[in-house]
C-alpha cells in the first residue's frame, strides 16, 4: 500500500494539517519536518511508535549524532526546542518536545524516543 502523504510536497502537508480540526495530523507533521534539521544524513529513520489524543511518540534512528560517546546528544535538545518554536509560530499550538531514552550503544543499533505532547 502505498502511503500517498508521502507524495504530496511538505507545504501541501502542512497546510492539510493546519487545516484540519483534529490534533494527530499536526503532531505528524513532524515526521515531515524532522529530516530538515538533519538533512545531511539521507538514512536517517523517524518512525512513530505510539499515537494518543494529545501525545505522539517517535522512534529515530540512524543518526550520526546517536554516536556511543553521547557527547552530541545535545543536538536532539537544540532540535526539541525549535519543533516547539516551529509548532507555536506556525500552527498556534503549544507543544513539549522532549527525548524520553536514548540507547546509544557500541553497535549499530543506536536509537532515541522523542515524544511531543499539545499543551
Amino acid at each position: 500500500m502505498i502511503n500517498l502523504i508521502y507524495s504530496n510536497t511538505y507545504a501541501e502537508v502542512f497546510k492539510n494539517a493546519s487545516n484540519s480540526s483534529e490534533i494527530i495530523p499536526k503532531l505528524e507533521l513532524f515526521q515531515h519536518f524532522y529530516n530538515s534539521f538533519d538533512f545531511f544524513q539521507d538514512d536517517l529513520e523517524l518512525k512513530i511508535v505510539k499515537i494518543n489524543d494529545n501525545k505522539i511518540i517517535f522512534r529515530l534512528e540512524n543518526s550520526e549524532f546517536l554516536e556511543p560517546s553521547g557527547k552530541y546528544l545535545y543536538f536532539f535538545s537544540i532540535a526539541c526546542g525549535s519543533t516547539e518554536g516551529i509548532y507555536l509560530q506556525n500552527l498556534n499550538i503549544k507543544v513539549d518536545c522532549s527525548s524520553e531514552k536514548v540507547f546509544n550503544s557500541d553497535d549499530k543499533n543506536r536509537y532515541i524516543i522523542n515524544s511531543l505532547k499539545v499543551l
